[in-house]
């Protein structure tokens, strides 16, 4: 089912939470525009009013008790099979600010499953059928309840999307086992809304900042959106949200940016970012994160970044730089890896010193330029066994150095890219 448009200002609510969004519209999927993939399952999703201090007259829910004309919440373990509830929407071409809205509980941590995951597919090529992973894009994914207590989540997804038709999919898997002894309740959802504009905004912090996913976090009292500029100012500091892959447009940092332990932390930044001298970008020590930037990189002298387990992608599509001012910057004086997945290349610069790569440096697209202010040495930390050079279709502009007892692995499926001949233990130059 397609959904009208209803234009509110300069904003345009594509799926309204008080109405197909929050299962108001009737009594089944199909009277919502809803389509659940259930067969066979234990647990299927259901529609009633039994999940507590719902909005409305219904959610939608997991459930064992599906035959029922208001099911129960209870779910049952058993084999782990993924089930879906789905709709079609259409994002307006004009609107490149897109906001996905919704608010869920349960009562159990999923082991090895999620417990609750929505995408947004475009390709829309398979049907989200019970039992496979729905295609698209992960807007949300997590394993651990929120003891039954109903949280609001936002989320924002790339412009690419403007102008197209999408599958939301909302998808639960049932674990083999619970790994908790309270009340067991299957996960709800409700109130789900998706909202677009078409204006670019600057969202600044407020002076005691906050969860970035929390709209009293920014001057605006709104969520930023992929399309948006943020701005953190010195003084303020502001914290990931957990399970959620996050974008902006331009990020400039001039306070604290922290990830906290635990989150699923993908972040795209689709414009540039840079870290100032009052600023500092903080990621846990044991944390692997995954940073996209399309734009520049830019930590300017007196910024202090700690991303110790950080992969750094530069995915434009303009030629790109990484700079920084020393490697004393940097906390340990290492990162994780750099990639340049660019077809327009990307050269990293610095004033001063040699920054260390502890898990790889990558060439999937374009040539990557280090100017020997990159490093592989994986023996830094203990149990890095080896250090990473993959090449798929890209290449490096010289040889990348590689530290004193370093072990390496490499990597070639290479198109532009040249194999090496030899290995020098210990030089600095030893490979492409």
């Amino acid at each position: 089912m397609l959904l009208s448009s209803i234009r509110l200002y300069s904003q345009t609510t594509v799926l309204n939470p008080n109405g197909a969004g929050g299962f108001e519209l009737g009594n089944t999927f199909a009277d919502n525009g809803w389509i659940n993939s259930a067969s066979s399952e234990v647990n299927r999703w259901v529609l009633g009013s039994r999940p507590t201090n719902i909005i409305g007259n219904r959610a939608a829910y997991l459930s064992n008790d599906f035959n029922a004309a208001n099911p129960a919440t209870t779910i049952t373990a058993g084999t782990a099979v993924t089930t879906h509830i789905y709709t079609t929407i259409t994002l307006p071409a004009s609107d490149s600010a897109i906001l996905i809205s919704f608010k869920w509980k349960a009562n159990y941590t999923s082991s090895g499953t999620a417990l609750l995951r929505v995408a947004i597919d475009s390709a829309m090529i398979n049907v989200p059928t019970s039992g496979v992973t729905a295609q698209g894009a992960v807007v949300y994914n997590a394993i651990t309840g929120t003891n039954d207590v109903w949280t609001v989540v936002q989320a924002t997804v790339s412009p690419m999307f403007a102008g197209k038709t999408v599958r939301l999919v909302f998808s639960s898997s049932t674990p083999a086992s619970f790994t908790n002894n309270a009340t067991i309740t299957g996960p709800a959802v409700d109130s789900i809304g998706v909202v677009t504009r078409a204006n670019r905004l600057t969202f600044t912090s407020t002076n005691t900042g906050g969860n970035w996913g929390t709209p009293t976090t920014w001057t605006n009292n709104a969520f930023p959106t992929a399309y948006d500029n943020i701005v953190i100012p010195q003084g303020s500091s502001v914290v990931f949200q957990d399970n959620i892959q996050h974008f902006c447009n331009d990020l400039t940092i001039n306070g604290t940016l922290t990830a906290v332990v635990g989150a699923n932390s993908i972040f795209n930044v689709l414009g540039n970012l840079s870290v100032n001298s009052s600023g500092a970008f903080t990621v846990p020590t044991n944390s692997a994160y995954s940073y996209n930037v399309a734009g520049n990189l830019n930590i300017a002298a007196g910024a202090s970044i700690s991303w110790q387990r950080v992969t750094l992608t530069f995915n434009g599509n303009t030629a790109q730089e990484f700079n920084f001012d020393n490697a004393n910057q940097f906390v340990g004086q290492y990162i994780g890896a750099v990639v340049c997945n660019n077809n327009a290349g990307l050269t990293v610069n610095a004033n001063t010193g040699v920054l260390e790569l502890l898990l790889r440096i990558g060439a999937t697209r374009g040539v990557l330029t280090h100017n020997n202010v990159l490093r592989l040495n994986n023996t830094l930390v203990v149990g890095f066994n080896t250090v990473t050079i993959a090449v798929v279709d890209g290449s490096f502009a010289s040889r990348v150095p590689v530290a004193a007892n370093a072990s390496i692995n490499l990597l070639y499926s290479q198109v532009t890219a040249t194999i090496p001949v030899s290995l020098i233990a210990g030089s600095r130059n030893e490979l492409p």
